[in-house]
């Protein structure tokens, strides 16, 4: 990872009391009085591939909760028309 001078940042553990003590970020790797601006949380894409999967898992989810609820539909239907030559699977449209 470059700062915006160009060169590769260095990693540094805040130190700070409070919510962020001991997370890591990049920064300017020149002394203090003449680094640039450069900042950027070292787990900011950690964090944003787990929110990504955790998206993923929840998509899922929405279609296993679709599938389960279109079952109770047809094993209602089962039950309301008493025909046990009636396949529920039948009815199930695959896309």
């Amino acid at each position: 990872m470059k700062c915006k001078c160009n060169l590769d940042a260095k990693i540094v553990t805040v130190k700070k009391e409070g919510q962020n003590k001991g997370r890591q970020f990049y920064a300017c790797a020149k002394p203090q009085n003449e680094q640039c601006d450069f900042f950027e949380w070292a787990d900011t894409k950690q964090v944003a591939k787990q929110m990504n999967e955790d998206n993923r898992i929840d998509r899922i989810l929405v279609g296993v909760n679709a599938i389960y609820n279109k079952l109770q539909e047809l094993e209602e239907r089962l039950k309301v028309s008493g025909s046990p030559q009636e396949n529920p699977a039948d009815s199930i449209p695959f896309n």
